[in-house]
């Protein structure tokens, strides 16, 4: 501050934020007033992307949905964008494309980013640095399921890192090389993966890193909810989470024993397939589509108005009515925007099964943070549930 840079809030706000980062530092109150802060500065500065770190800073704190929100409305700006923001910005929205399981994003995220392979993640000339681009490009292959080329592109990240004495960097990396050989389960990648494994633990206890964030946590390959007497004993790796019997334990264990499958919400009330629902009935019709079109049109330049000006009261109105409107339409309508049918049995049971598995999460998340933060970016609940696997969680689960 006493140099006078016209940035220095800036400049310490990513300097403190990137070092939080790296440490695995839990959340703080300051954190979350940092966050506010830069959100104002994207508000007060369009083009320059700060929405795109505030969108990565929500998954450091473990608001992944308001991450994802973020992720949707920043996508377009950073892959039409440029300037010396512009590679972070697309390196945090990778990092927030997978920890919200957004396989879209990361797709396209992949194709802007394959171009920066050999590169350094530099942030606007040389304040900050976030890693190799391979590493956020490993990571991303991942999610995308493109295993063999996760581990070369992790591989060479790894190796930089290695060579220049980036440890912090390096214990992300290894981290999240474990995971990818973990999923990809050819023979002898157990073995690799644990190697990987101990390596980031021994940095972090060298460093006294406090642990590992978001996808890049060195998980154990096996996580486990089994019966102990009359209740649920779930363990992940250090941390333990005792569950009460009960309809939400029930469902969960299901989603767990078949991972990217799709069950019904009314299969799970049920307690198996085979429950018919009523005659459905449409959600919206037509018309009724059209005006939430409309609206959200409307917002659209309602919010780039307030950006452009500098309204933050104005930009918070139309993101919170954007925002309610947007969850609207995503419970009404399907892939491709085609109208939704639902009957009454239908969806009771989606709020039932939504409600009962939130509610299971939040007990889990309270003793065990790191299992519920990766159960809560996993577990996918609506008239059709899943669970599917966000990195950073076990190989499998044994239930």
């Amino acid at each position: 501050g006493r140099v006078g840079l016209a940035d220095t809030d800036r400049l310490v706000i990513t300097l403190r934020w990137a070092i939080t980062l790296l440490r695995g530092d839990p959340p703080t109150a300051e954190d979350q007033a940092e966050l506010e802060r830069l959100r104002a500065f994207a508000r007060r500065h369009p083009g320059h992307l700060y929405e795109a770190t505030a969108a990565r800073f929500l998954v450091s704190l473990g608001r992944t949905a308001e991450a994802g929100l973020e992720l949707e409305r920043a996508l377009p700006r950073v892959l039409a964008g440029s300037g010396p923001r512009w590679l972070g910005a697309a390196a945090d929205l990778a990092v927030v494309a997978v920890a919200t399981g957004n396989t879209a994003a990361a797709a396209r995220l992949y194709e802007a980013l394959a171009g920066y392979r050999e590169r350094l993640v530099v942030w606007a000339g040389a304040n900050t640095v976030s890693g190799p681009v391979a590493h956020h490009l490993g990571t991303l292959a991942t999610h995308l399921g493109r295993f063999d080329e996760a581990v070369e592109l992790l591989g060479e990240a790894a190796a930089w890192e290695e060579e220049n004495g980036a440890l912090p960097f390096l214990a992300h990396t290894v981290a999240a090389l474990a995971d990818t050989l973990t999923r990809r389960g050819h023979d002898g990648d157990a073995e690799l993966a644990g190697s990987h494994r101990r390596r980031a633990r021994d940095i972090t206890a060298l460093l006294g890193m406090r642990g590992l964030s978001g996808a890049y946590a060195p998980l154990p390959d096996e996580w486990t909810l089994r019966r102990d007497g009359p209740d649920w004993l779930l363990e992940a790796g250090d941390e333990r989470a005792r569950l009460r019997d009960g309809r939400g334990v029930a469902y969960l264990r299901t989603l767990l024993a078949a991972p990217g499958q799709e069950i019904t919400a009314l299969d799970l009330a049920a307690g198996g397939a085979g429950l018919t629902a009523a005659a459905a009935e449409p959600v919206l019709d037509a018309a009724a589509r059209d005006t939430y079109r409309k609206r959200l049109a409307a917002l659209g330049d309602a919010l780039d108005a307030a950006d452009t000006t500098g309204d933050r009261l104005a930009a918070e109105r139309a993101v919170a009515e954007r925002d309610a409107l947007l969850d609207e339409l995503r419970r009404a309508t399907g892939l491709g925007g085609r109208g939704r049918t639902v009957s009454g049995a239908d969806e009771r049971a989606r709020v039932n099964v939504t409600r009962t598995l939130r509610g299971v999460i939040d007990t889990i998340t309270r003793a065990a943070p790191a299992a519920g933060a990766h159960l809560s970016a996993s577990i996918r609940t609506g008239r059709a549930c899943r669970y599917q696997p966000a990195a950073g969680g076990p190989g499998r689960w044994h239930v």
